[in-house]
């Protein structure tokens, strides 16, 4: 109804928009008999068109294919067969790898979805493999269950974001060799749920064993004042993370969803509690981390991102575990790693960063005629972050040595690009400003594609 007073209760809703349970599921009479206002000519001419394109096979092609572009997997019917970006790839272990990912649908399931991977390395003769569920138990309020289980080797200190191992991108773009390899065999289950309209609380357990490949080799020393081999390490740990962002807004799937930044800052706090004992695991410790990552418009200087983290790691634990600082080994930008860090260069117990990213928009390119027309955009950032490891890590398992200590200076970077490059490119001149040695050059060039939001 409108036109009606409603209780106060009633405008106090967790939601911009109140969408019933029934309403993606009603028929065009339905909506024609229940319209307050019915629709135009016009209104009506777009809606028939909208609906002529989605039975178009040009355009059903061009729409699948931008969905694979953006997710890697091309959807066929009830299944989406993929990733494109992990099709194929080189490593020092594997040598050749390839195989195929395969999930269900949204056209199988709005509740439900079923994936599973498998991948075969020439080099080690090995199968890879994963299987995964997601479950959206609670779609009004978002509420997402994941039940995973996988068995493939990872690259440790690698950020959330990058390409994995396996990607194609990473065998194109690498800078570096991938000798610090681990096999993984890990399974869980995690809960992601929205409570209200500001936080979001997740908890988890997972289970994960690692076994070192090529120099990531595991070793403690033993009574007798040698070394003893380690052939794998087990962890059992339980997460719990808040986050909380105030008037914070989401473009969402049934099962992915992207953020649209809200003029708050997200803040966020984790804990990780490895248990000893629990299927195996061997080690006692608690991760506590804090992080706070905030976007802002500032008029006519463009809009800036910036952030800052912190934690610790209590209880004595093999290093793989600790805070093992997230690198980049290729060409391609990470917005959220160290893109001039090699894996495992530094690890820490207890550690503190920031960094900003600096968008000047039409500010300084906008003066300059030719690029004005290109439409280009200068992009700055900068990032640091420092910490330190305590020895009694040793006990367990002995630091390697192609690791480093901070000492009294924090690692930095810096960055100047350009952006809006055919709308899609970012290309930046990355300057790594502190831990310079031999054969490290202090400034490379990165570059990224992505579809911004």
């Amino acid at each position: 109804m409108i036109n009606k007073d409603r209780p106060d209760d009633f405008y106090k809703s967790d939601f911009t928009v109140e969408l019933e349970d029934s309403a993606k599921i009603r028929d065009k009479e339905y909506w024609i008999a229940h319209r307050h206002v019915p629709l135009s000519e016009q209104e009506n001419g777009i809606d028939n068109m909208v609906d002529s394109l989605n039975h178009d096979r040009f355009f059903k092609f061009l729409k699948n294919s931008t969905y694979m572009l953006a997710s890697g997997y091309y959807p066929i019917g009830k299944i989406e067969l993929g990733s494109i970006y992990s099709l194929i790839s080189v490593n020092p272990v594997e040598k050749f790898r390839t195989g195929l990912a395969i999930r269900t649908s949204n056209a199988f399931s709005k509740r439900i979805e079923f994936g599973g991977r498998l991948y075969y390395g020439f080099g080690d003769k090995r199968f890879k493999y994963g299987l995964t569920t997601r479950i959206n138990i609670t779609p009004k309020k978002r509420g997402l269950l994941i039940i995973y289980g996988n068995r493939d080797i990872e690259q440790i200190g690698i950020s959330p974001t990058a390409a994995a191992v396996g990607s194609t991108f990473s065998s194109l773009l690498r800078t570096g060799p991938l000798d610090k390899l681990t096999f993984v065999d890990k399974a869980g289950i995690n809960l992601e749920k929205d409570f209200g309209k500001d936080f979001v609380i997740y908890g988890g357990f997972e289970w994960k064993e690692y076994t070192p490949l090529g120099l990531a080799t595991y070793e403690r020393k033993n009574e007798f004042g040698g070394l003893d081999t380690i052939k794998h390490v087990q962890s059992s740990e339980v997460t719990l993370r808040f986050r909380w962002c105030k008037d914070e807004e989401f473009i969402s799937g049934n099962f992915d969803r992207t953020t649209l930044p809200s003029k708050f800052p997200i803040l966020s706090v984790q804990g990780i509690f490895g248990i000893k004992g629990v299927f195996g695991s061997d080690y006692n410790y608690q991760k506590l981390e804090f992080a706070m990552e905030h976007s802002r418009n500032i008029g006519v200087l463009g809009r800036l991102r910036y952030g800052v983290n912190a934690g610790v790691v209590m209880g004595t634990v093999a290093y793989p575990f600790l805070k093992v600082h997230e690198g980049s080994q290729s060409y391609w930008l990470y917005t959220n790693s160290f893109n001039r860090m090699s894996y495992f260069e530094f690890i820490s117990d207890r550690y503190v960063g920031g960094f900003f990213e600096q968008h000047w928009q039409g500010l300084l390119f906008d003066r300059i005629p030719l690029i004005k027309k290109l439409k280009w955009r200068l992009v700055t950032t900068g990032r640091i972050t420092y910490g330190a490891i305590s020895q009694r890590h040793q006990e367990v398992m002995i630091i390697p040595s192609f690791t480093k200590q901070f000492g009294n200076t924090p690692y930095a970077e810096a960055s100047v690009g350009i952006e809006n490059i055919f709308k899609l490119g970012r290309v930046d001149l990355v300057w790594r400003i502190t831990h310079l040695a031999p054969g490290i050059p202090p400034l490379g060039i990165r570059a990224r594609w992505s579809f911004a939001f």
